[in-house]
């Protein structure tokens, strides 16, 4: 896919114009596999997106029910390393990856 191509698809998933292919499917655990690929492999969101023919608010709702932004916060070099970062957290002080 171009850069023009790609830039295109992303205005017309945010434009709401039409339907993507997935959009309002349940995830498969093919799909939940493939979005965890790409997350640690570092792609964002918007191409996350446009890849799985979701929109990227679906794709960040798995990330986190998935538990794979926790994760990833876990993984950095933090100087509290048993406190997850999260927003999830810091909103909720609640967090199935944090350790109490």
């Amino acid at each position: 896919m171009s850069e023009n191509d790609f830039r295109e698809s992303i205005k017309l998933m945010r434009s709401r114009t039409g339907q993507l292919d997935r959009e309002g499917n349940y995830w498969s655990e093919d799909e939940h596999r493939h979005l965890e690929h790409l997350f640690w492999k570092g792609v964002g969101i918007s191409e996350m997106a446009v890849l799985l023919q979701r929109t990227e608010m679906a794709v960040m709702q798995q990330i986190d029910k998935m538990g794979l932004s926790c994760a990833r916060q876990k993984r950095s070099n933090r100087r509290d390393k048993n406190v997850c970062q999260c927003i999830y957290c810091k909103q909720r002080n609640h967090c199935k990856n944090r350790k109490d």
